[in-house]
This record gives structure tokens, C-alpha cells and sequence, in this order.
């Protein structure tokens, strides 16, 4: 069980204990089924360090801890599910910087497809795998 009474006080973001919105993230892409006991949505960078320092503290403690950051969820081995808590990155950390001498910024929770667009029309391609 997730204590989250010991991490409301540093998070800022939104925290869903809801069964809807963990069944909608006990699914990505692949044929595996995980059910979260909690989606966490940070808003800031500071909410994802008390994110770890949350999971850190409480596994040292003897009640383990895991983050499994989910962007599209489009992973096809269930690497983007989890039982224990799914950091939603798709709506904080979605975006993406502009091209300079072939490099470029992206956040975590961008999608391919808005990045493909960029480089795209810049006559670039950054195979996914």
C-alpha cells in the first residue's frame, strides 16, 4: 500500500487514485494488463524529485516503491505499466525544442509523430529505432 499522505505535502501536480483513470493506465500497448495504485501527474521538476525521494524513502522503509514513467504508452512489452505508481509525463513534459545544427531538445512525454514533423521539414529523420 502507497502511503501518499507522505508525499501530498511537496506535490504540487495532480495525484489520481480514481479506478478509471488507473484502469486506463493499466493498459499500453502490448497484451500485458498492470493496474496502478496510483497515476501521478508532476508539474514541475521539483514534483518529480519528491516523486523519488517519495519512492526512495519508502522502499528504504520496507514498503517498496516503483515509478515507471509513461508518456503515449505506445511500449509494446509493457514497459509503461506498473502496480505501483505511473508518472504521466504526457501532459508536463511534451515539448520539443527547435533544430540547431542537427540537434534538438525533447521532453520525456513528446510524441514521435510531433517531432517527425519537425525534422521532417527540415529534410531530417530521427529513426525511432
Amino acid at each position: 500500500m502507497i502511503h501518499l499522505e507522505k508525499l501530498t505535502p511537496n506535490f504540487t501536480g495532480s495525484l489520481h487514485i480514481d479506478a478509471e483513470t488507473r484502469n486506463t493506465f493499466a493498459h499500453d500497448a502490448s497484451i500485458f494488463e498492470a493496474v496502478p495504485q496510483v497515476v501521478a501527474r508532476p508539474a514541475t521538476v521539483s514534483d518529480i524529485q519528491a516523486l523519488v525521494h517519495f519512492a526512495t524513502e519508502e522502499t528504504t522503509a520496507g514498503n517498496p516503491v516503483s515509478l515507471t514513467p509513461r508518456a503515449g504508452g505506445t511500449d509494446m512489452t509493457g514497459g509503461s505499466i506498473s502496480e505501483s505508481i505511473i508518472v504521466d509525463l504526457s501532459a508536463s513534459y511534451n515539448h520539443i525544442g527547435e533544430i540547431e545544427q542537427k540537434h534538438i531538445h525533447v521532453q520525456p512525454g513528446a510524441f514521435y509523430r510531433d517531432l517527425e514533423k519537425i525534422t521532417l521539414a527540415q529534410n531530417l529523420i530521427m529513426p525511432a529505432y
